[in-house]
């Protein structure tokens, strides 16, 4: 009698597992691939750049969904203690450029999903803006950045 009831319940998902491929087959694989092509983007190392007292360096850690997203914080040069952290992550896989903007301590992230955010320093303190018009992405460049995409300069190609 056990066997029959094993036998049966085995039968009953191998039929709904070969049911859900021929439904879902197309969506299951390009999860899969979709997931494949996520995980690639995974591996960007951790960097940091100096500017004046300043430390910026790139963050990296799993979500809760176990996405991995990317952020910053800035450290003092000196003590080396945290005097920022960003409030925001954003997924690798969107994600374009984290790096000063220009020879200032203005840091810009670049996400193709979210657009561009600026993190303006004025006064010992960096304030999150919303504006792309301060932007002059020819300014941008891996010597100023701490995350920067294989595809950065299509994004901001493709933007300017």
């Amino acid at each position: 009698m056990k066997k029959k009831i094993i036998a049966i319940i085995l039968a009953v998902v191998l039929i709904s597992a070969v049911a859900a491929g021929v439904v879902f087959g197309d969506d299951i694989l390009a999860v899969i691939t979709h997931r494949e092509i996520v995980d690639a983007y995974d591996d960007y190392p951790l960097q940091t750049k100096e500017r004046g007292n300043y430390i910026l360096v790139s963050t990296r850690q799993e979500a809760d969904d176990g996405v991995v997203v990317y952020s910053f914080v800035i450290k003092d040069k000196n003590s080396e203690e945290i005097v920022f952290k960003c409030p925001g992550a954003w997924r690798s896989w969107d994600l374009k450029y984290i790096g000063f903007i220009d020879d200032g301590l203005d840091i810009l992230v670049a996400s193709g999903d979210m657009g561009n955010t600026c993190y303006s320093y004025a006064d010992g303190e960096w304030t999150e803006i919303y504006n792309p018009e301060k932007t002059d992405y020819s300014q941008l460049s891996e010597d100023k950045a701490v995350f920067i995409s294989d595809d950065y300069q299509d994004y901001f190609d493709m933007i300017s």
